[in-house]
């Protein structure tokens, strides 16, 4: 009897074990979720990332941008080669500007620079989102079509080339 006690408890163990990290995962979406439908029904928020060292983990030249809801400065932007923001949409908000502020140049522009990357963090409905982008010097517009269903928190990254 002892033996099956032992063999129950260890397959307790590690059924529990095997549902924790989906666990993990619901609660982290869960929270991403409702952070994204409170800040969708607000109207338009863009939360910048930190930069405050470069890729090697070195510090970086520039302001040391702590990152937040301002925008990087000309100063803190110098040197800095990626901007990551968080960009949250309800469904009717149509427009997001994101300062990057790297001064990107002229030819720059008609190489097609700044690079930008996307992906959805979270939907505060099912319908799918339709975002466009409009690059200038210093400020990518996110054009968000304004589908029923279509807010929700998007990462945007924006790369000098």
């Amino acid at each position: 009897m002892q033996k099956k006690k032992k063999i129950g408890a260890a397959l307790a163990i590690l059924i529990a074990l095997a549902i924790m990290p989906a666990a993990v995962f619901w609660f982290h979406v869960s929270i991403v979720s409702l952070f994204a439908l409170g800040c969708g029904l607000a109207g338009v928020t863009v939360t910048y990332q930190s930069f405050q060292v470069n890729s090697a983990g070195n510090p970086r030249p520039g302001g040391l941008y702590t990152g937040g809801t301002t925008n990087p400065t000309v100063t803190q932007a110098v040197g800095t080669d990626v901007v990551v923001a968080l960009v949250n949409f309800g469904d009717t908000d149509t427009v997001a500007t994101i300062t990057h502020n790297m001064q990107i140049t002229s030819l720059g522009l008609t190489n097609l620079q700044p690079y930008i990357t996307w992906w959805i963090e979270a939907l505060t409905g099912t319908a799918a989102p339709v975002l466009t982008f409009t690059a200038t010097t210093a400020v990518v517009t996110v054009n968000h079509v304004a589908n029923t269903g279509a807010g929700g928190t998007f990462v945007v990254v924006i790369r000098r080339g």
